[in-house]
């Protein structure tokens, strides 16, 4: 059983994550998805950080190729496309 700072940072952490999913989905609710979709996968990236800072997780060249060809994907993939002006 965990003790009891185990539990309060667990409880701490899906209070946080609740509040995350909250704001995601109100703001899904209220913007074009191809404007939030690159902001939420910049979450990847985000994790890498916070597992190297706080963890001391070792980034290696493929974690971090990954997590750039994923944002760089989305960004391409949900980019308004341009009409053509020559009419």
């Amino acid at each position: 059983m965990p003790d009891a700072t185990s539990l309060a940072w667990a409880g701490l952490g899906a209070v946080l994550a609740t509040a995350a999913l909250l704001f995601l989905s109100w703001g899904y609710a209220r913007a074009e998805a191809q404007v939030l979709v690159p902001l939420e996968y910049t979450g990847f990236l985000w994790a890498a950080l916070m597992g190297w800072l706080i963890f001391g997780e070792q980034l290696g060249m493929g974690v971090l190729a990954g997590a750039g060809l994923i944002v760089l994907g989305c960004l391409i993939g949900t980019r308004g496309t341009q009409k053509d002006t020559l009419g």
